[in-house]
């Protein structure tokens, strides 16, 4: 993970913990916000796994493990100007299966903030690799089996010497298919960023910003 991860654990009623249940819509994300996620819940899974500090959760059913993880995106330098970068950056959503919803020259931010993936994966290369949404009960990682909504963008914005920075930014919302429960909040692993920037990179030249 490129983020800094702290966890909570809680017993009891989930929507008490929460601080209430909300509504089931899917909230709009928010760029470089704190991610609040469930990453485990009790339950035979999670007594696989174990709970921190070595004990066994799977018989408190009503056990919930929160992580926050505030991550503001990668960032990488590119040799090239932002009206090129952006039209190139068009081309490698498009390649990757991710449809740009969202472009605006005035800012340099292109993507897409709530896209609802199909089938799981992009290109055929599984969710989670891209974003980590917990474990759920006997079914596994949950963003290989829920209904996942991407936020993707990349910012692009003027760098030293001509050059440009690009910040590419990822988050997801998760859901199971089966139900009309409130969304879990989502944490990239960087893969995704990694893959967009790195396109750059071999187009433009460039590397790590400074």
């Amino acid at each position: 993970m490129h983020c800094r991860i702290t966890c909570l654990i809680t017993a009891g009623s989930i929507c008490g913990m929460l601080g209430g249940c909300a509504s089931t819509g899917t909230p709009s994300p928010d760029d470089h916000q704190p991610t609040d996620r469930i990453v485990l819940t009790g339950g035979s899974a999670a007594n696989s796994k174990g709970a921190p500090g070595g004990g066994g959760i799977g018989n408190d059913i009503g056990l919930v493990v929160h992580a926050t993880d505030s991550y503001t995106g990668i960032n990488t330098r590119i040799n090239g100007p932002t009206s090129s970068i952006m039209d190139t950056l068009s081309g490698v959503y498009q390649d990757l299966g991710i449809p740009i919803g969202t472009r605006m020259s005035t800012t340099g931010q292109i993507g897409n903030r709530d896209y609802r993936v199909p089938g799981h994966s992009l290109k055929n290369i599984q969710l989670s690799r891209f974003v980590d949404c917990g474990q759920a009960p006997m079914a596994g990682r949950r963003a290989d089996v829920d209904e996942i909504r991407l936020n993707v963008i990349s910012t692009i914005t003027p760098g030293r010497d001509s050059g440009s920075v690009v910040n590419t930014y990822v988050a997801a919302f998760a859901r199971p298919l089966t139900s009309s429960s409130d969304p879990t909040q989502c944490a990239s692993t960087g893969v995704l960023e990694g893959l967009i920037n790195g396109r750059l990179v071999k187009v433009f030249g460039g590397g790590a910003a400074h």
